[in-house]
């Protein structure tokens, strides 16, 4: 989930704004294998499943292109920063010694349970305007690049991802 904010130059052909995206984990059905280090276990297990969350904030810059009347092909990129954690889920949760999931998560990964970098990304949206006044349906296509990223289950190309987007922009 997204939000995009800024303003149109040019007769609308550049917006400039900011652009923030988050993918929850409670939302997220996607699941992660990660085999503890030798000798670790947690609950008897050598090996957990867990899931991931992250969060991208960064400057947008993006060229629009009008293809009619009610179509604009836009580019948008983005440059900023992106964090991100992994964490135990379900019945992992609940602890054996009554501590907190974080507290272990972070024993059991070497506090690299989480990271953050600079994330570049680079798209292609296709808006249709609706007959509703300032109000345009779109899609797109994205890719997202983190540089500096480290963490212990996903590694420094975790968040090196093709994704797509549904959105509904406001304005002229």
């Amino acid at each position: 989930m997204g939000l995009s904010t800024g303003v149109t130059l040019w007769q609308n052909r550049l917006q400039v704004g900011l652009r923030s995206y988050n993918r929850s984990g409670p939302i997220n059905p996607h699941v992660e294998t990660y085999t503890l280090p030798e000798g670790v276990t947690y609950k008897g297990q050598s090996t957990l499943q867990v899931r991931a969350d992250h969060g991208a904030f960064g400057l947008l810059v993006s060229p629009q292109f009008r293809l009619g009347s009610k179509v604009t092909l836009a580019v948008p990129l983005v440059f900023g920063g992106m964090g991100g954690g992994f964490y135990l889920f379900g019945e992992d949760r609940d602890t054996p010694d009554g501590r907190r999931g974080r507290e272990w998560e972070n024993d059991l990964f070497g506090d690299a349970d989480s990271g953050f970098g600079t994330f570049l990304e680079a798209g292609v949206e296709a808006r249709y305007r609706t007959t509703i006044p300032d109000v345009s349906l779109g899609a797109g296509v994205h890719y997202t690049y983190t540089l500096g990223w480290a963490s212990t289950v996903g590694g420094d190309s975790y968040y090196r991802i093709p994704r797509a987007s549904f959105s509904v922009f406001l304005g002229p």
